[in-house]
């Protein structure tokens, strides 16, 4: 982020949180022309400037989730400005209405809602998303990508959802590319307008504040390859086969396959691999802790449900804050690493979910971590009110 634009962001984002601790407190002077002139820019969203509306949401959670919505593109700085946001409004001078945000958009259970590229499902916490075109071996066409994006946005928007299981339906994963799309639509300009369009399917995903499995039985290939990676953690089948084909068509690796890759097995193994047109089975890939574990083909469902499950029964807010802290630790530094980990633990200990994990650990009791984050505890504010801290 460009160092002479942040403290001007950090300001507004600071007399944000007096306005709302503080409602007789003066804003420092000119920090409403500097939000009016960042949202402007589209450094700051129409959003940001009318955080003192007592209507809004004020927790600590929600600060966080909307300043890194408002300043996603601001890299790691959008995170600290958003944590120290949270922090400076909660505690016992903020008086904030907090109802939390629960936007039912569709009905619990295991019915399976299809749409007709992809088919969304939610099991208990898990929402499960199945990419729905075996006949193309669910190649990454333009209405499989925009049906993605919704059903990423629905898991995302849902505080009913504590982790997402993704997967295929058939034989494959997902092919990558549409051979045919690429016929006609490799132009300058059209593919700068899919590359741009990642922000509304990829990028979510891939910032999906919420444990993502993803299970992979037959071809990974290409962009199919970089979809995989996005997981937390991915399961294979024994049939599973992480291809690039990239250089085959004349292509650079995209879909994230550049940033993912190298972080995971190491720079040598990612160039070795993609240059090389190689193909790793699952039996290497687990070698390489690329994915977390194999199994045959017929069990991996039932492995990667159980393991989405397992995961949302944990504290999954609390591992989702941890997930997007750890997404900056390659291009930070140590000092911000640990000021982002003071910060992020703070947070972390104002959640019911912490209170639950450590009233259950000195009870010597399984935790409910679903239980404590559907029921948060109410905490009385300075002018008697009651008001949820969670």
């Amino acid at each position: 982020m460009n160092i002479r634009i942040f403290p001007i962001v950090a300001s507004a984002l600071v007399d944000d949180a007096q306005a709302l601790c503080h409602p007789a407190r003066q804003a420092w002077p000119g920090a409403n022309a500097a939000r009016v002139s960042l949202a402007r820019t589209g450094l700051l969203s129409s959003k940001t400037h009318c955080l003192a509306d007592g209507r809004r949401r004020s927790t600590p959670w929600s600060l966080v989730s909307r300043h890194r919505s408002s300043l996603r593109h601001l890299t790691g700085d959008a995170t600290l400005a958003g944590l120290a946001q949270a922090l400076r409004c909660h505690g016992p001078a903020a008086a904030c209405s907090a109802t939390p945000r629960n936007t039912k958009e569709h009905q619990g259970g295991s019915t399976m809602s299809a749409m007709q590229w992809v088919k969304t499902a939610q099991e208990g916490g898990v929402f499960v998303i199945r990419l729905n075109s075996p006949e193309n071996r669910n190649s990454l066409t333009s209405a499989l990508r925009e049906q993605l994006g919704a059903a990423v946005d629905r898991a995302a928007q849902d505080r009913s959802v504590r982790a997402l299981y993704l997967t295929g339906e058939g034989p494959s994963f997902c092919a990558g590319g549409d051979f045919r799309m690429l016929q006609t639509h490799s132009d300058p300009w059209p593919v700068h307008r899919r590359f741009r369009d990642l922000i509304r399917w990829f990028t979510p995903l891939m910032a999906l504040d919420k444990p993502v499995v993803v299970g992979v039985r037959g071809h990974a290939v290409g962009g199919g390859m970089g979809l995989a990676l996005t997981g937390d953690v991915v399961i294979a089948g024994t049939s599973a086969q992480f291809m690039s084909g990239f250089f085959r068509l004349g292509t650079i690796p995209d879909i994230g396959v550049m940033y993912q890759l190298p972080r995971l097995i190491g720079m040598a193994r990612a160039k070795n691999f993609l240059f090389g047109g190689a193909t790793m089975r699952a039996k290497e890939a687990l070698e390489l802790g690329l994915v977390a574990r194999v199994v045959p083909d017929e069990q991996l469902d039932a492995a990667g449900l159980q393991e989405a499950a397992r995961l949302a029964a944990g504290p999954a807010e609390v591992m989702g804050l941890a997930k997007t802290l750890m997404a900056r630790s390659f291009e930070t530094t140590l000092h911000d690493m640990l000021a982002f980990e003071g910060l992020g633990q703070a947070l972390a200990m104002s959640h019911p979910e912490f209170r639950e994990g450590l009233a259950a650990a000195i009870a010597g009791r399984p935790a409910d971590f679903v239980g404590a984050a559907a029921h948060p505890v109410r905490q009385q504010t300075p002018g008697g009110q009651d008001r949820p801290i969670s």
